[in-house]
């Protein structure tokens, strides 16, 4: 199969590019000018590469016409979790806009690709009363950034009745280059771990590739909604997983509303003045006091997709990437 990718310089995306290369498929990518190219390492030069964007602002250039309507599939990784001065605006543009402009780039096709779309738990919003979160839930996000996830799946299933759309909602993805992982193993690693009995939810990366894959392919797959996740930890487990696989001591310290919510605040007005991203943030911090156990029967039962990483295993090739490019 061809298959095109957005978002294919991203964490999520180089291991996407990598798995498709793997299997033998042939290899699309979206990619700006100022695209930092170096996770792809040498999948590179083996894809076809689109200089471009999609940004609703400004014109589709033929080459990424011409580029969708040679590909059986579309997986749509690229977005933004970065929050800016124009934090509402900026999420939406690129999160609903963005997937606004693909989706109808890929309807008026004559032969239009099945598009396969990257979505967020946060699109659901917590669970109330300790359920598991299904597809089926109705959708009450807390934060911005789940309003404009929830924004960018119904700009996909506008299109459904002239593409087949399939979304796959995600939650916290981790693995061999990701940023946020090693921010954490650092913080563990200054003697520190988070606490706590509240479940949070994971993907590993290589486990998110197979359900995209199977998003791709299966004939079930579309016109459907499917949550993934590797599957449920205290979140106390985290800290002591990731303190045995580095071999150090940590204190549990447990991280209260009260505390977190002016360091936020702080961290917000910092971001706003300088117009850099913040990673902690006032809606961050109330998706952090919810639960967000979520249910994966679905994709189990129709795509046969189930998780194979274990959170052991997979901060454990976490760790050993980080040590070998010399972040930890």
């Amino acid at each position: 199969m061809r298959i095109f990718v957005t978002g294919a310089s991203g964490f999520v995306g180089s291991h996407l590019v990598e798995r498709l290369l793997a299997q033998g498929h042939a290899v699309s990518a979206l990619l700006r000018k100022t695209s930092d190219t170096s996770l792809l390492g040498a999948s590179l030069q083996q894809i076809q590469t689109v200089e471009g964007d999609l940004d609703p602002r400004a014109e589709a250039s033929q080459e990424l016409v011409a580029a969708l309507g040679k590909c059986d599939v579309v997986i749509h990784a690229g977005g933004t979790t970065r929050k800016t001065k124009k934090t509402r605006e900026e999420l939406f543009r690129i999160n609903e806009g963005g997937t606004e402009r693909l989706a109808k780039l890929c309807a008026g096709l004559d032969k239009p690709p099945r598009l396969v779309v990257t979505g967020s738990i946060a699109a659901v919003g917590p669970s109330r009363d300790g359920h598991a979160l299904t597809e089926s839930d109705p959708c009450a996000p807390l934060s911005v950034y789940g309003q404009s996830k929830l924004a960018k799946e119904k700009a996909a299933f506008a299109h459904q009745g002239k593409l087949e759309v399939v979304v796959v909602r995600l939650p916290g993805i981790y693995g061999p280059r990701d940023v946020n992982f090693v921010q954490l193993a650092r913080t563990v690693q200054r003697h520190i771990r988070p606490v706590g009995a509240r479940r949070v939810d994971f993907a590993h990366v290589h486990d998110t590739c197979d359900a995209l894959l199977a998003c791709a392919t299966h004939p079930k797959a579309a016109g459907q909604i499917f949550h993934v996740t590797s599957g449920p930890l205290a979140l106390g487990e985290v800290g002591k997983t990731l303190a045995r696989l580095l071999g150090v001591s940590a204190v549990p310290l447990p991280l209260p509303g009260a505390v977190l919510k002016p360091v936020s605040l702080v961290a917000e007005a910092i971001g706003y003045v300088s117009g850099k991203p913040t990673s902690l943030d006032l809606d961050k911090v109330r998706e952090m006091s919810e639960s967000w156990p979520v249910s994966i029967a679905k994709a189990k039962d129709l795509l046969g997709w189930e998780p194979r990483v274990t959170y052991e295993a997979g901060a454990r090739g976490a760790i050993e990437w980080a040590r070998a490019a010399g972040k930890l």
